[in-house]
């Protein structure tokens, strides 16, 4: 095959190729036009009115937070609804936005945040250098705010720190497009406990029932909503090289039974070939230490006779 002939062939595999992820992506967007946009659509207009409800009403939900280095659980009022849209965050950041191909499925991407607020700061106090650090690390995690006071001793060591935590958790529930998958990832943060979990919503499961069981549930109410993890992609596995049969069983057997593979060495084995090795090597240091200075004594003698000195 000559040069252009193979250039012709690897210009047409590129086009080939590209035509194809180009079907593809047509076919995952009109999916996205005709069922999961609907679906994002149904969940943002039922929450944006839930949100303002919740906001006119000035509803507060007590709640309950385990933090670690607090003995007791500490309460908090769950509040202060805030509902967006991609679209808004990105004219936040922006001037003069205008929507990209990549960005025109993330449209209707929105977010809803809210905040569990107590009526005074937490106060956790640690006296070993290690808790301290372990404490202050745990709440830098999470995103706290907090304070530090530290008492001292006469030699200015530190005996104690007391944190002082803003009794403020922020809240979210974030609803996107996974335009792959053609589903709608929530991924819930410091909702029911500190962290961020990532949960799968089908478009075909986005019923008024579903709706009204997600309001229950946003607002701590009594609910029967069932969310789904969403797997953890961990991507492809090398495809596993497949065995062919033997053409001969008898001959295989046969070469088998001649080649047998060899026992596998004991431990003990290893030390003591080990051992013989170190000895072997250190007498052929000491023989090659012992040549040489024989050598160098030789000349020595040599050179004292004719009377130029030593060699060095």
């Amino acid at each position: 095959m000559s040069y252009l002939d193979a250039l012709r062939q690897a210009s047409e595999q590129q086009k080939a190729a590209e035509i194809a992820e180009s079907t593809r992506l047509k076919q995952l967007h009109a999916c996205f036009q005709q069922e999961v946009k609907p679906a994002l659509e149904k969940l943002y207009s039922s929450i944006k009115e839930l949100v303002q409800h919740l906001n006119y009403l000035k509803a507060t939900t007590p709640l309950e937070y385990r933090i670690r280095g607090c003995e007791q659980a500490v309460e908090l009022l769950q509040q202060e609804y805030v509902l967006t849209i991609f679209r808004d965050l990105q004219l936040l950041t922006q001037r003069n936005y205008k929507n990209k191909p990549s960005e025109v499925t993330q449209d209707n991407d929105f977010s809803l945040c809210f905040k569990a607020i107590g009526h005074k700061a937490i106060r956790i106090e640690k006296t070993q250098a290690l808790e301290t650090k372990l404490q202050r690390e745990y709440l830098e995690e999470f995103n706290f705010d907090f304070k530090l006071r530290e008492s001292l001793d006469p030699l200015g060591n530190v005996i104690k720190t007391l944190f002082l935590i803003e009794s403020e958790i922020p809240m979210e529930f974030r609803f996107t497009n996974d335009l792959e998958n053609s589903v709608i990832d929530l991924t819930v943060t410091n909702f029911n406990e500190l962290g961020q979990k990532v949960y799968v919503i089908k478009p075909e499961e986005v019923t008024s029932a579903f709706v009204d069981e997600l309001a229950k549930y946003l607002s701590r109410q009594p609910n029967k909503l069932a969310l789904k993890l969403k797997p953890i992609s961990y991507g492809k596995l090398p495809p596993r090289v497949k065995k062919t049969a033997p053409a001969n069983t008898s001959a295989t057997v046969k070469t088998a039974a001649v080649a047998a593979p060899k026992s596998a060495k004991k431990p003990e084995q290893d030390l003591e070939e080990f051992q013989q090795w170190l000895s072997t090597q250190t007498q052929k240091i000491a023989s090659e230490q012992e040549t040489k200075s024989t050598t160098k004594s030789l000349l020595g003698t040599f050179f004292s006779k004719l009377g130029l000195g030593r060699a060095k």
